[in-house]
């Protein structure tokens, strides 16, 4: 009995040593401020967000966040509009994006239940959402709202 007991324990020791060590997805990472670089490459539109960078696009000023993921079929038919309307806001807000199965944090921590899911922040504030495939002209006027 003892020695069950103490190979008990042994594995769950194991077990709890190599989840405290075991390296987490890229979405799960936690890193000290300022141990990496945060980069919005506004260049591109729309911008791909991550965990690490999301806060702080979102608090630059008018932004809207596409939730999408690649096997998203309505997603990919959202695509072009939203390729089109980052062209033609870009010199007034952020359109970004947020693939859900590669950090699904984001989505999680703002309710995104079904995708394409469209979000607006102001100035870090959530302001707006939709859900399923938007129009541009319907988006723009969104955003018009903040300009």
């Amino acid at each position: 009995m003892g020695k069950k007991i103490i190979t008990g324990i042994l594995v769950f020791a194991a077990i709890y040593i190599l989840l405290l060590i075991w390296p987490a997805k890229e979405s799960e990472q936690v890193e000290e401020a300022g141990s990496y670089d945060i980069n919005l490459d506004l260049s591109e539109m729309p911008v791909e967000l991550n965990s690490r960078n999301f806060a702080l696009a979102i608090d630059t000023g008018l932004v809207l966040v596409d939730f999408w993921a690649e096997w998203c079929r309505p997603c990919h038919i959202q695509k072009p509009i939203i390729e089109d309307l980052s062209t033609e806001v870009s010199d007034w807000a952020i359109v970004a994006k947020v693939n859900i199965d590669n950090y699904p944090d984001i989505a999680q921590r703002y309710g995104v239940r079904s995708i394409p899911a469209l979000l607006i922040f102001n100035n870090g504030k959530l302001v707006n959402r939709f859900s399923g495939i938007q129009q541009k002209d319907i988006l723009i006027a969104a955003l018009e709202e903040f300009k």
